[in-house]
């Protein structure tokens, strides 16, 4: 426009330059073009640089992804889970620190914290969070469990420390322990279940929502991991439990059972001896005591049977001495113990069979 407004003026002062109107066009049509076609170029090269910059960050991410699922395999225990989750966020996505709880079974509170800062081992935090009660409160670590989706929360930006528990405690109960102020609250999903709360620092990140996607994945990775193996656990343990009731019933209906029924005959047959003929219970009752006896010394070797939640090297050598001297009456019996080796790198299982074999070996 300023263009034209130029040529108009000067043809009306300087009539006497008539203007060429085709060349105007031209340079009208040609300055328009070049600036279009620069522009449309410069436009492409912007995309294609955010592209390549969101591809390194999404390639990174999925790397850091990939690395926690292939380190999940390797874990042992829940802790190890969560520890290894925390690392995951802090050190290789750059998160100033974060919090995992587990939801304890048939209760409504989170234990078992785990808290790591970014470049901080966790060993050196050296403080213990305590017990989430899961209220009927409005806070973040409660909506997240009850709405089971993740939750943005500002506590109370710009509040000195020391302000901070006086007025988020009275808006947002149990939430100064964690010392987060602008943070996420991600529930551990297990299947419709939740299974623990995750806890993540934004201060000093420049966070994005891919940023926000990433760590989603992590607290599902990390939720599953957890599901599977707390499931797992809880399938042992209700294995165990069987295993003994079913161990202990038949040694009840193999000896005891039996032992106690003949004393029981024994017994009600000697009642209806007793007014006519009193001498000849004596023998009967010597029996039921021996038999009384001998029962008595079945259950105190079920009772010694039953197996331990953890049985170290010491504690083997100590419930084998015990059974021998007082089950087995064996005082004089002179036993020898050799361990050769690391007890503690045996299974469970093995050292219930080891402990079994110990003991069928002294009873022959």
């Amino acid at each position: 426009p300023l263009y034209f407004i130029a040529i108009f003026s000067d043809t009306t002062y300087f009539g006497d330059i008539a203007p060429e109107w085709l060349v105007v066009t031209l340079f009208v049509i040609g300055t328009y073009s070049i600036a279009v076609t620069v522009g449309y170029l410069s436009h492409l090269l912007s995309e294609l640089r955010v592209a390549q910059e969101t591809l390194y960050f999404t390639h990174q991410e999925l790397t850091v992804l990939q690395d926690l699922s292939n380190s999940f395999q390797l874990t042992t225990s829940t802790d190890d889970v969560q520890q290894r989750a925390l690392i995951a966020i802090t050190e290789s996505l750059g998160f100033k620190r974060a919090i995992v709880g587990l939801i304890a079974d048939e209760a409504q509170v989170i234990s078992a914290w785990q808290e790591q800062e970014r470049n901080n081992h966790l060993e050196e935090r050296g403080r213990e969070l305590s017990p989430f009660v899961l209220a009927k409160h409005e806070n973040p670590i409660n909506q997240a469990v009850t709405l089971k989706k993740t939750v943005h929360f500002h506590l109370a930006a710009n509040s000195p420390k020391s302000s901070l528990a006086d007025s988020d405690e009275r808006s947002f109960p149990g939430m100064v322990q964690f010392e987060i102020i602008d943070g996420l609250a991600l529930p551990l999903l297990w299947g419709n279940q939740t299974i623990g709360v995750l806890l993540v620092d934004l201060a000093g990140h420049k966070h994005d929502t891919v940023d926000l996607a990433v760590i989603e994945a992590i607290a599902r990775q990390t939720a599953v991991t957890l599901g599977m193996m707390m499931t797992r656990l809880r399938h042992a343990k209700e294995s165990a439990v069987q295993e003994e009731r079913t161990r202990i019933a038949l040694d009840l209906h193999d000896s005891i059972s039996q032992s106690l029924f003949g004393l029981v005959y024994t017994l009600q047959g000697c009642l209806k001896m007793l007014p006519e003929n009193p001498q000849a219970i004596e023998p009967e009752l010597k029996w039921a005591l021996a038999t009384a006896q001998d029962v008595t010394k079945q259950i105190r070797a079920t009772i010694h049977n039953m197996w331990p939640a953890e049985l170290t090297a010491e504690q083997f050598e100590q419930d084998l001495r015990t059974y021998a001297a007082d089950v087995l009456q064996a005082g004089e019996l002179d036993i020898t113990f050799d361990i050769r080796g690391n007890f503690n790198t045996l299974s469970p299982p093995v050292r219930r069979g080891m402990y079994r074999i110990c003991q069928e070996s002294l009873t022959n």
